[in-house]
């Protein structure tokens, strides 16, 4: 592994962005944090219990830390993933997320 793959990438503030969905609600887009667990454990306790085996192909009642891990230990080189926040109030809202992760082309 060289030292440019080594080094993690700094923060993709560039990748922030907002969005008014047609019933005028704002949401933010952001890139997660590295290891930013909350807004993860948030969207899962709000999904049912059909929409989490859909995801997951299981019914599982709680995430396992691994794949806690998984989704949110991103270094915005290989793997990202993107929070969409609705922001009415003090505390952002997650309200969806989208994981990424480049595949190995064996070069």
């Amino acid at each position: 592994m060289s030292a440019a793959t080594e080094v993690s990438a700094e923060y993709p503030t560039e990748l922030i962005d907002y969005v008014t969905l047609p019933d005028q609600r704002r949401l933010r887009i952001r890139p997660l944090r590295r290891c930013e667990e909350a807004p993860i454990r948030d969207l899962y306790a709000h999904l049912s219990p059909a929409s989490r085996y859909i995801r997951f192909f299981s019914p599982m009642p709680e995430l396992p830390a691994s794949v806690m891990r998984l989704l949110a230990c991103v270094d915005y080189r290989r793997t990202l993933a993107l929070v969409a926040e609705h922001e009415d109030g003090a505390t952002p809202e997650p309200i969806g997320l989208a994981s990424y992760g480049a595949l190995d082309d064996g070069s």
